[in-house]
């Protein structure tokens, strides 16, 4: 029987599978969430990991402690959950929890951070994994020789002593990100409460143009086909230069729509 494992629909974890030579199981979302309850009702004898993202990407919503805690008791013991916090550090939202909390309570449940997002080594492709001793020891049978350099290690060790600066940048983009939020919400977008580094706009067939249309005004945002677009929160200026093309766009979109009708 082949191994499979649960996680949100998209192209990088279907990539990933394949390589790994696994079936990948995937759940639609829920309000833009996790849906826990789909994720464990989905799990048989032959799942062997179960991936929850959170702050989810591309959408930057949360699961809170309240849904977590009684999603991993469902979990058997022999399934290995994956929790993905890439982008902890900007959760402000009181009800999350991280997974660093819940380790030891669950033998079962890793949690996976990264140097690439808050810290800004995204370069040196450094993160980490935090886990029970049997399980690190297992994987690192599996990791390949020196994935990680001597440079991006110094580097992550040099990051860990710069509290104040980190908090610091990531106040500052949390102060942004909580703006254009509101900027869009104000303007009539339908925008999900992100506690990422990224806001989603579910666009369905709109996407790609509106993908286009930021690219043409010299704007990089991350399209998914059919669904929506991704935005990283950047400097004000950037992100002065996001809202001003997705008004006009959506100024556009209405006057069209008024022709139409």
């Amino acid at each position: 029987m082949r191994p499979s494992f649960l996680g949100v629909k998209n192209f990088d974890n279907y990539d990933l599978a394949e390589l790994a030579g696994v079936s990948l199981v995937g759940v639609p979302l829920i309000d833009e969430t996790h849906d826990l309850k789909s994720l464990a009702d989905r799990i048989t004898e032959a799942t062997r990991l179960v991936l929850v993202c959170n702050p989810n990407n591309p959408t930057g919503t949360v699961v809170g402690e309240n849904d977590l805690r009684p999603f991993l008791d469902q979990i058997p013991p022999e399934c290995l959950v994956a929790l993905d916090e890439a982008y902890f550090e900007y959760v402000r939202t009181p009800d999350a929890v991280s997974g660093l909390e819940l380790r030891d309570q669950y033998p079962n449940l890793v949690v996976l951070r990264t140097f690439s997002k808050a810290y800004g080594l995204a370069s040196l492709r450094v993160g980490y994994l935090v886990g029970a001793a049997d399980i690190v020891t297992q994987l690192r049978k599996a990791c390949l020789a020196y994935a990680v350099n001597g440079v991006a290690q110094q580097a992550a060790l040099a990051a860990l002593t710069l509290d104040d600066q980190l908090l610091r940048r990531v106040g500052g983009t949390v102060a942004e990100r909580e703006r254009v939020r509101g900027t869009l919400l104000a303007e009539g977008w339908d925008v999900p409460d992100s506690q990422a580094n990224f806001l989603w706009l579910r666009l369905g067939d709109e996407a790609a143009p509106f993908g286009r249309w930021c690219a043409h005004a010299g704007i990089a945002v991350r399209t998914f086909d059919g669904e929506g677009i991704r935005v990283s929160i950047g400097s004000a200026r950037d992100n002065e230069a996001f809202l001003a093309a997705a008004n006009e766009w959506r100024i556009r979109t209405n006057d069209r729509s008024g022709q139409t009708g």
